[in-house]
């Protein structure tokens, strides 16, 4: 009575209990931290050592044990068709659970171990859009009281809260999974398109094979274009290996015209674009920038403008 009336006295404090709460765990973006955060603070709230949360696993059916602080024993999981899960549904509000209890024989038998070691325990449901998505257990109190109505009226207070609090976190882990989606589509459409833009050089050079086949320097400039497009495909393979720690630019001192000839020498014969580019730019300012995928870049171009124009026309 000392400890409860000294120490817990202002315990069933609403307001002071909500800004203990929000400073608990308002600032949790993850499971792993709100949870832990969640039993830990609950536990010192009522005034036990003992607290576990279990929540509901949708594929398997059945509440698996997400948390805990203090419980030497806790089953991993409750079946939801068990007597337990059951008789919190019926009720459908907090209640404590002791020896004295009708179904106590038949709730100790899905964990005779566990009920064993705490004869005294408070099982709160966690309801979310009318469905119990998990539930709090705590264990006898340090002041050996039993949970009383008012403990048990807090307890369900607290459990609205957590639901609100799960559910936010939850929403904050699906909207990170969606944009590692979108981040991961976009990349590769990038890679689709230089990938589509290396196959359309081999369909090219396919083409031009039955008109220009016998002319060895076309042979001389196919070669040199298989070679070009294949270590293109290579280094593609490399940037998607290394996507997920982000794309690396490699940056120098560039040229804008000397890069442009260099592009074209690995495209222009073998895909028949002599005479057909114009590449006149004048003196530019040299820049920085990664010349292997500006390189890409100016070849997407050449081969989507070439693809776009007449045989015979000019690329400018």
């Amino acid at each position: 009575t000392f400890i409860n009336v000294h120490f817990y006295k202002n315990k069933h404090d609403y307001r002071s209990r909500w800004q203990e709460f929000t400073h608990a765990v308002g600032s949790k973006l993850v499971l792993p931290e709100l949870l832990p955060s969640l039993v830990a603070w609950l536990a010192e709230t009522i005034g036990t050592i003992d607290s576990a949360i279990w929540l509901f696993d949708t594929e398997h059916r059945r509440y698996y044990l997400a948390s805990r602080c203090g419980f030497s024993t806790g089953p991993a999981t409750w079946s939801e068709e068990g007597e337990l899960v059951r008789m919190m549904k019926a009720a459908g509000s907090a209640l404590e659970i002791t020896e004295n209890n009708l179904l106590f024989q038949e709730i100790s038998k899905e964990s005779p171990e566990f009920f064993t070691s705490n004869p005294i325990t408070a099982w709160i449901p966690v309801y979310s859009n009318g469905q119990m998505i998990g539930m709090f257990a705590l264990g006898r109190k340090i002041t050996n009281e039993h949970y009383d109505y008012h403990d048990l009226e807090l307890l369900m207070t607290i459990a609205d809260q957590a639901a609100g609090q799960i559910d936010r976190v939850r929403l904050i882990e699906e909207l990170a999974v969606v944009r590692e989606l979108k981040a991961i589509h976009t990349l590769s459409s990038f890679f689709l398109h230089d990938l589509k833009n290396y196959t359309s050089t081999l369909s090219l050079l396919a083409q031009n094979v039955a008109k220009h086949g016998t002319n060895p320097d076309f042979q001389k400039d196919a070669f040199t274009t298989i070679q070009s497009t294949v270590d293109k495909m290579n280094q593609l393979i490399k940037h998607i290996t290394v996507v997920g720690k982000g794309l690396v630019l490699s940056k120098s001192e560039i040229e804008l015209n000397d890069l442009v000839d260099t592009t074209l020498s690995s495209l222009d014969g073998a895909l028949g674009l002599k005479g057909r580019i114009c590449s006149i730019f004048g003196d530019l300012q040299r820049f920085s920038g990664d010349p292997d995928q500006l390189a890409n870049v100016l070849r997407n171009l050449m081969i989507n403008a070439c693809n776009a124009s007449k045989k015979e026309g000019m690329v400018t």
